[in-house]
């Protein structure tokens, strides 16, 4: 894959929130309102889970999922862009 970049161009920054420690079933609650363009584009979300995650809303700044039961402690690492 090539990608190209005009010059000049800066890219948006996708900020998907602090780092969370939560119980297991209980609602886990994202925010990616940090984000920004610094050209001031309108964004757009896109959020990327691990299998056995659904977000409520893939396309959302504040999607939200229940968190799964686990037999240890797990870091789920989820992804915005």
């Amino acid at each position: 894959i090539i990608s190209l970049v005009g010059e000049g161009v800066v890219l948006p920054v996708a900020e998907a929130g602090p780092y969370q420690e939560v119980e297991e079933g209980s609602l886990v609650n994202l925010d990616g309102s940090g984000s920004y363009d610094p050209e001031d584009a309108e964004l757009t979300y896109t959020w990327s889970t691990p299998d056995g995650i659904t977000l409520s809303d893939i396309h959302a700044v504040y999607p939200s999922f229940t968190a799964p039961e686990v037999t240890t402690h797990t870091n789920i690492i989820l992804d915005l862009s």
